[in-house]
């Protein structure tokens, strides 16, 4: 089984969570409950939160105790979120959901788990919020890490690391489940030809006036490289 952590780009500034240490539990599928620990900021602002996934079963017993939250803290990622907070990020413990004696790979990977992260963060968000990015902001970043990924599948698979490349591949598909639905390359050439007709480019120097019409169409949803490869492959 596989530890996890999922690292949101949602800047908080929320007394109730810098302060103490706060167990809660929300409805996210019909059905079904999901219970989170959320760990005190002793005084600092958190810049982003991370939801923390442990390994193994996944199950915590996260419960109340005489007042006190309670939940089992042999592992790593429970143990480590002084580290977060030491780095600004608001660590956010999670149990199992009540459907899930134990955290397979396959609900680990699956879209129900896309859907309990989803709730919890919306969730998170409405704690006196300061400043909560656009969905768009938030896609730029997941994009981003995609891209990373991608990278380093080329450079794990030139260098024979098939097992490498596999574990990226694996990361690539639960990023994207906090994706909108991606353009295929058919979309793209049509928006490509409405912004060289929109634009008035003839060629190759006016690539930045079809770049500047087309990203506020595409960001988020769309990979910037297969964007840019069309556009090329348009203006020669």
């Amino acid at each position: 089984m596989k530890r996890g952590l999922f690292l949101t780009a949602v800047p908080l500034l929320a007394a109730t969570l810098a302060g103490a240490q706060e167990m809660a539990t929300i409805a996210t599928r019909p059905g079904v409950t999901q219970s989170f620990f959320i760990e005190g900021m002793h005084g600092r602002k958190p810049e982003a939160l991370a939801l923390l996934y442990v390994g193994g079963g996944g199950n915590i017993r996260l419960r109340m105790e005489d007042g006190r939250v309670k939940f089992a803290e042999r592992n790593f990622l429970p143990r480590s979120r002084g580290e977060f907070i030491r780095n600004g990020i608001l660590p956010v413990v999670m149990d199992a959901p009540s459907d899930q004696g134990q955290l397979t790979d396959g609900y680990r990977m699956g879209e129900a788990q896309a859907a309990d992260a989803r709730a919890v963060i919306a969730e998170l968000k409405k704690a006196d919020v300061k400043k909560v990015w656009a969905d768009e902001e938030i896609h730029a970043v997941i994009q981003k890490a995609v891209k990373q990924r991608k990278d380093s599948i080329a450079s794990f698979t030139t260098g024979g690391r098939a097992d490498l490349a596999a574990g990226e591949e694996a990361q690539i598909r639960v990023l994207q489940k906090f994706l909108p639905a991606q353009m295929g390359e058919d979309e793209i050439k049509k928006l490509v030809d409405e912004a060289v007709a929109a634009t008035g480019a003839s060629g190759a120097k006016d690539m930045g006036k079809v770049m500047g019409w087309l990203m506020p169409k595409v960001k988020g949803k769309a990979d910037g490289g297969l964007v840019n490869q069309v556009v090329k492959s348009k203006l020669g």
